[in-house]
């Protein structure tokens, strides 16, 4: 009996001890999750604070410092509060974050690009288009992690080893399609231009990745022919079944569509075209996934369902469905690519960037190598300009356009999150390289190659930025690439959309000629059948746009159709600036810019 009371009295401090430790861990949990819900406040209202700074300086026409910069500014400037007042667990919970960044923000952008891209343009460049894409992220990859690698074995520079400096080459090579299509759709440049600097953005930002992840491959296993054979097939086999993924979900959110015959009720006066943007949410999301549940690349795949989507799903959207999902889209996409730019800001804080300024050369060559990478630019447009003589009935790439091109590869989230990928799992342990010995080299106060691919790709991304997107509206003026007003007044919603759809009719009448998918897919007969029933429908509900003559009575919208603009404005310089519906929801719709991009 003695001994059960020694025990007891034994385990009551323990047990006290073991409470005590329970109850503090869940004080710090309520804690955690305290700190992590005020984040998430601050994260927002920078969003709100980027909107409202970026709108002014439209307005007042500051077009030296792009919106996509004012988000970069807000979180730096943040996080920088943050750490000068020693609240590091919020500066920890604001840090950037891979899966985030991949799964809920590049997602949505990527998708809007493609739901709302001119096919037409698209199609007609699609052959530069993939060079740019695919052989010149190639090329560039090579470019500059050679450069980069000569240089620091030179000891021109911080010297990293092969294997890091090609990785670096490859994830710095892609153009971020998030800071194009911010700093392209604020300055709009011609459909033609925007078309390829898309595409190549896109396509090769989904290069980079499933390059990068291929040269990781070998940080655990030796080069040899048949792993490099493998590792392409598995590039090949990624691109090709993200593809298939797409046209899949694109096709089957076509015909579901179709069967529900929505647009034929609302013509009926039952309108679902709530229904109808939501239930447009769940297949391209739902490829997505699948893609990244089968280790391929949700990102072609979305991006492809959204192509397919804005090609045939349309068709069987009513009016204010259509319109509603191109709206709906498009904020989504403007509140997720301004918190890339915010996260940005925040991650050159919360990330040791400038830890090692003394490395600071390997941002200067590699900055210059990036340069002579791009050079694949000149290469492709001259050989596909072999194929646009006198008798083709497209134009020739000029030189403005080249330079254009050239000029507007910029680097943005896609490079960081890879890299900030890299630094996490440290892919890249040694220092120098593993040559301690080279010329550019401090054994006792050198970074890593890891954290040496975060600080360059970091910075080169905030130059390219700044400099670069605060430069592109005066070279693009200069160029003469902007485009050009083709009518006076605001355009409709319903006109962008009808205009899209005929457009896109003839482009898919050159691809199927005998309008299968079309009489698949959608209620209609024939290509020549649907872009008459598009500008029909455009003439019933805005006669006014259709008959320049009509009286003014007749230029109300009907009753039937939804309307979202609103009038030409004046600014406070005192000049009418055409736009509709100014600011990051609206977007622009007027005829001075690309309409859908």
């Amino acid at each position: 009996m003695r001994w059960l009371l020694a025990l007891a009295a034994l385990a009551q401090p323990v047990a006290a001890r073991l409470l005590a430790e329970a109850a503090e861990k869940e004080l710090e949990a309520e804690e955690e999750e305290v700190l992590v819900h005020y984040a998430i406040a601050i994260g927002v209202s920078l969003l709100g604070v980027t909107f409202v700074v970026g709108h002014v300086m439209e307005v007042y026409g500051v077009t030296w410092m792009p919106e996509a910069a004012v988000g970069v500014l807000t979180g730096l400037v943040a996080a920088g509060l943050c750490k000068a007042t020693g609240q590091t667990h919020l500066l920890a919970d604001e840090r950037f974050d891979f899966e985030f960044f991949m799964t809920f923000l590049l997602p949505p952008i990527i998708f809007e690009a493609g739901f709302n891209l001119q096919v037409t343009p698209f199609v007609r460049n699609l052959a530069p288009t993939a060079f740019f894409a695919f052989i010149g992220t190639f090329l560039s990859t090579f470019v500059v992690g050679g450069l980069v690698y000569l240089a620091g074995q030179s000891g021109l520079c911080y010297p990293m080893g092969a294997l890091a400096s090609l990785t670096f080459g490859s994830l710095i090579s892609a153009t971020d399609p998030v800071t194009v299509i911010a700093v392209f759709n604020k300055i709009g440049v011609k459909v033609d231009l925007f078309s390829m600097v898309f595409g190549e953005s896109v396509l090769n930002d989904a290069v980079a990745i499933v390059l990068s992840k291929t040269l990781l491959l070998f940080t655990t296993q030796e080069i040899t022919q048949g792993s490099v054979l493998t590792a392409s097939l598995l590039f090949v086999k990624i691109f090709a079944g993200s593809i298939a993924i797409g046209v899949a979900a694109g096709l089957l959110s076509s015909y579901v569509f179709k069967k529900l015959k929505t647009k034929e009720e609302a013509q009926n006066h039952h309108e679902h075209f709530t229904m109808e943007a939501a239930l447009s949410f769940v297949f391209p999301w739902v490829a997505y996934f699948i893609a990244e549940a089968l280790e391929l690349s949700g990102l072609v795949a979305i991006l492809i369902c959204g192509m397919v989507m804005a090609t045939y799903t349309r068709y069987n959207l009513s009016e204010k469905g259509a319109i509603l999902t191109m709206r709906a889209y498009k904020a989504v996409a403007a509140i997720a690519e301004t918190f890339v730019f915010v996260y940005l800001g925040m991650a050159m804080v919360s990330f040791p960037i400038l830890s090692h300024t003394s490395s600071l050369n390997l941002l200067v060559f590699g900055l210059l190598a990036c340069f002579v990478g791009r050079l694949h630019i000149p290469i492709g447009s001259a050989l596909t300009n072999c194929f646009r003589g006198p008798g083709s009935s497209l134009p020739p790439i000029s030189l403005a356009y080249q330079f254009i091109m050239w000029w507007s590869g910029l680097r943005g989230g896609v490079a960081f999150a890879l890299a900030a990928k890299i630094y996490s799992d440290n892919n890249f342990p040694a220092k120098c390289g593993g040559g301690a010995e080279l010329a550019g080299c401090d054994p006792n106060n050198a970074m890593n190659d890891s954290e040496a691919i975060l600080q360059t790709t970091m910075l080169i991304a905030a130059l390219t930025i700044f400099v670069f997107g605060g430069s592109i509206t005066f070279l693009a003026l200069k160029a003469n690439v902007m485009e050009t007003a083709s009518g006076g007044g605001a355009k409709s919603d319903a006109s962008i959309v009808n205009k899209e759809l005929e457009e896109n009719s003839q482009v898919m009448l050159q691809c199927d000629k005998n309008a299968f998918l079309l009489r698949l897919l959608t209620h209609e007969t024939s290509y020549k059948q649907a872009a008459e029933d598009a500008k029909a429908l455009e003439e019933e509900a805005f006669p006014s746009e259709s008959h320049p003559g009509s009286s003014k009575g007749s230029r109300r919208p009907s009753k039937t159709s939804i309307e979202l603009t609103s009038p030409p404005y004046t600014s406070t310089a005192g000049k009418a600036t055409g736009q509709t519906f100014k600011g990051w929801l609206g977007g622009k719709l007027s005829t001075t810019t690309p309409p859908l991009n």
